[in-house]
Order: C-alpha cells, then sequence, then structure tokens
C-alpha cells in the first residue's frame, strides 16, 4: 500500500512538473553529458531494483514464506545490501571510464574531495536518516535477550507487582542489527568510493567544465539519495518490528485476572510504529524520483554531444 502510495506522488510530480517545463519559454541548450551517460543509467536502473527487491521480499514475507522461529535478518538488510550493489557498480563505471583520456584535461584549481560535488541538503538529509537507523539498531540491541540458542530475539516485557516472569515476545535484537550495521558500514564505502571518484576524475576539456560539473552534481545527488532512501526502507522497518514486539499491555490469565504489562520505552516504540509507514513511503518516493530522474538524463543523448565526442 505504501509503494501505490508513493508511486501515485510520483505520478502528480511528474504531471506538476510537465506542466511546468510546458510553461515555460525557450529551450534548454544542448548539454553534453555523454561521458556519464553510464554511471547515470545504472543510478536510474538500481534505484528502481531496490525497489522492486524490497517490495518482493515483504510480499513474500508476509504471504509466502513461513518465518516462525527463523531470523529473517536479510529483509531489514535488504536494501541495504542493494544499495551497497549499486554503488559499488558504479564506483566500478567510474573507475572504468577513467581509463578514457580526456581530450584537454583539466587540472583543479582546488583540492576536490568526496564532498565537492553533493549539495548539504542532500548530505544532511541522508546523514540524519543513518545515524538514526544506526542508534535505533544499537537501542534496540541493547534492549534484547537471547533464547535458548543464544540469538538476541526477545525483549522483556514485565508484569509488575505479580511474581509472573517477564513476557518476551520477538524483537529486533542484535540477531538482526548486526547484519544490518555490517551492510551499512559496507553500502558507506560504497557510497565513499563512489563519490570520491566522482569528484578526483579530471574533467574532459576546459570548455566543458560547466556542464561536466553539473553531471557530476547530479551523480553525487543520486548517490546521496540512494543511500537515504534504502536507509528509509530498513529504518521502517526497524521501527514497524520495535513497536510490533513491544505492543503487549496486557496480559489475562484465566482464573486469576488480567495485568499490565510494562515495557519502559513502550511510548517510543508507539511513535517509532506511527513514523515507519512515512519512512517507507519516503523511501520509495526519493528512489523512484532518482529512478526517473537518473534515466531521463541518461538517454538525453544529442547528436551534437555524440558528434562532440567523436572528435
Amino acid at each position: 500500500m505504501n509503494l501505490i502510495l508513493a508511486t501515485g506522488i510520483v505520478a502528480l510530480i511528474l504531471l506538476a512538473r510537465t506542466r511546468h517545463v510546458e510553461e515555460k519559454d525557450g529551450s534548454t541548450p544542448p548539454h553534453l553529458h555523454s561521458r556519464y551517460a553510464g554511471e547515470m543509467r545504472v543510478l536510474g536502473i538500481g534505484s528502481l531494483v531496490t525497489v522492486v527487491v524490497y517490495a518482493t521480499l515483504s510480499i513474500l514475507q508476509g504471504f509466502v514464506f513461513d518465518l516462525v522461529n527463523v531470523v529473517s535478518w536479510w529483509y531489514y538488510a535488504a536494501p541495504l545490501i542493494s544499495g551497497a550493489v549499486v554503488l559499488t557498480v558504479v564506483m566500478l563505471v567510474m573507475a572504468l571510464g577513467q581509463r578514457e583520456i580526456p581530450r584537454r584535461p583539466v587540472l583543479p584549481t582546488s583540492r576536490r574531495t568526496w564532498l565537492s560535488f553533493i549539495r548539504i541538503r542532500e548530505l544532511t538529509t541522508t546523514a540524519l536518516l543513518v545515524v538514526l537507523l544506526v542508534s535505533t539498531t544499537i537501542f534496540a540491541g541493547m534492549n534484547s535477550s537471547p533464547d535458548q540458542e543464544g540469538r538476541f530475539v526477545y525483549v522483556n516485557i514485565s508484569v509488575p507487582n505479580t511474581d509472573i516472569a517477564p513476557l518476551r515476545p520477538w524483537f529486533y535484537g542484535w540477531a538482526y542489527g548486526i547484519p544490518v550495521l555490517i551492510c551499512m558500514a559496507l553500502m558507506i564505502v560504497a557510497a565513499w568510493g563512489a563519490l570520491h571518484i566522482n569528484a578526483v576524475r579530471s574533467f574532459t576539456s576546459p570548455d566543458l567544465v560547466a556542464s561536466e560539473r553539473t553531471d557530476r552534481i547530479a551523480i553525487g545527488t543520486g548517490v546521496a539519495r540512494i543511500v537515504a532512501g534504502v536507509t528509509a526502507l530498513s529504518l521502517a522497518g526497524a521501527l514497524r518490528f520495535i513497536a510490533d514486539g513491544s505492543a503487549i499491555k496486557k496480559l489475562t490469565i484465566e482464573g486469576q485476572g488480567t495485568y499490565d504489562a510494562v515495557w519502559r520505552y513502550a511510548e517510543f516504540a508507539v511513535i517509532g510504529g506511527a513514523i515507519a509507514p512515512c519512512l517507507e513511503i519516503f523511501g520509495f518516493l526519493i528512489l523512484l524520483l532518482t529512478s526517473i530522474a537518473r534515466l531521463k538524463t541518461s538517454a538525453r543523448r544529442t547528436p551534437a554531444a555524440r558528434t562532440e565526442l567523436a572528435r
């Protein structure tokens, strides 16, 4: 349902953009970006594949697989794994593209770093989501408890003022969190590598610096948005799991009565569960928009650009 909502929002945004472009006078001058078409294409296809993978896993986990007593950590790590794979491919495409010797390479006038072609807005949003996922995972892991096999998959919910043992529903514990943190680290390394290579490679020629800079900013933005999108999806799944695991509030024992069941962080879990659908919609939305934008850019190869590259 969240994917359908996100798709509807994307359709409205594209419709509004189409009308806005039609109202503009004139046309945009030809833009040479063929050198970066490969990276654009990978970012576009990869964003779409990430959405499909996560949506497919959601359907399979909910309606097909029997996951009783199974630690399905891959569901929460799947977006991060997809993001890491996509960004690794982008990095490889960039590295291979560097073998092409520019016609008149431009020496940088200042030191370029991985931050050179990424907007502060994108970086701030991405960093905030990463911090939220990491802190949520660590918090949940520290409040989890092990089962008989040593897997940290339970949370203890006490029944105060009684001799009843704590309730132990399944929870987003270390058994889920550690794989998620590992996949997050791999994705961050791949994103940093892609941004670094995007920044340090030479421009083709002095007269194309401005247009190539625009393309490199688009690539940096795509990388940041993929990280933000997949992190939002993983965070949404984690918050939903935490809310479901700590949702027990009453315990009824036949012949004895009803008792209150208390988890000290239940209020935060409720808030997280309410935020989870919004994060999921945001993740789908940003990935779909990134896919459309990057694929459209990679396809916009004008005859003038091809001719210029052939010289």
